[in-house]
């Protein structure tokens, strides 16, 4: 977690930029920037780049922070799939992980970071966002009553085939 110091220097830098800008904006609308009416201005904008650019601590620090927290990220995404495997697996669901998707009962899950997109063959049924196992299980398995509970005669649909291969 990030904490409230990190925050603070956070607000206080942002400040800092926004001034910097303006005194840089300041500058640029003067028409003749070799005339002696830029030259405060431009000492104000070289002063206000000069303070902001010798803060690189908060810049270190960010960075930091967000290396942790993705490699945080990272390792609950991993543990999401880890858990849906195993609770597809307690459930009787075939299960099959690749590198960059899953295959879970008669699902195909893609991943990307928080975002999960569950297809039934190539169409896609239904994309969320969601770091918990469980919770993602939960989600299949409603898909999955969806698709059972759809009225669905085996005979009209290879009646449908054959009208089809006769097209």
């Amino acid at each position: 977690m990030i904490d409230d110091d990190l925050l603070k220097s956070a607000r206080k830098k942002s400040r800092e930029l926004a001034k910097a800008k303006q005194a840089v904006d300041e500058f640029l609308k003067v028409k003749n920037h070799s005339g002696i009416e830029a030259l405060p201005l431009f000492k104000k904008a070289a002063g206000e780049l000069h303070r902001v650019s010798h803060e690189n601590l908060l810049v270190e620090r960010l960075e930091e922070e967000c290396e942790k927290l993705d490699k945080r990220t990272v390792e609950t995404l991993q543990r999401r799939r880890e858990e849906l495997h195993k609770l597809a697996a307690e459930a009787g669901w075939a299960t099959r992980r690749l590198q960059d998707f899953d295959f879970i009962g008669c699902f195909r899950l893609d991943y990307r970071r928080e975002q999960v997109t569950v297809k039934l063959g190539s169409e896609r049924c239904n994309s969320f966002n969601e770091t918990d196992g469980k919770k993602v299980f939960v989600r299949l398995q409603q898909e999955l009553s969806k698709l059972q509970s759809f009225p669905f005669s085996r005979d009209d649909f290879f009646q449908m085939v054959k009208e089809a291969l006769l097209i």
